[in-house]
């Protein structure tokens, strides 16, 4: 007889004994039931916190409009308050002009009558000094 060298396929550890788990095969229809079940599930989900995500964007849209809003009004409210405030300046401005004149009116009058008042008795007493001399 002739030998090839060949030899039968054996075992690797023969004397271990294989799990029971390891050939315990699950159906192929109730797999893909569980995997269909998860998906819809994760798909549920993921649809919910898609819901809840563009409602928070839409009221964040809402908010940003009634802010954008408000500070419309309070700057046209500024600035209304602001033309007031220039021309009660320039009102004030000219007022005070006003009355820095009728001071300075009021003080040539009170100098010119006193002057006057002066030039008059000079006039008098340099008329006694001609009628006297």
């Amino acid at each position: 007889m002739k030998c090839s060298g060949r030899k039968a396929l054996q075992p690797k550890n023969i004397f271990e004994t294989p799990k029971e788990d390891a050939f315990v095969v699950k159906p192929k229809a109730a797999e893909l039931k569980e995997n269909l079940n998860l998906e819809t599930a994760i798909d549920a989900s993921l649809a919910e916190e898609l819901s809840a995500f563009k409602k928070k964007l839409e009221r964040q849209r809402e908010d940003r409009q009634r802010t954008e809003k408000l500070l419309k009004e309070r700057d046209g409210a500024m600035d209304v308050q602001m033309s007031h405030l220039l021309q009660r300046g320039e009102t004030q401005k000219s007022l005070e002009i006003q009355v820095d004149r009728l001071f300075r009116l009021k003080e040539l009058h009170a100098y010119s009558s006193v002057s006057l008042f002066l030039v008059t008795i000079l006039y008098i007493l340099d008329q006694q000094v001609v009628i006297a001399v």
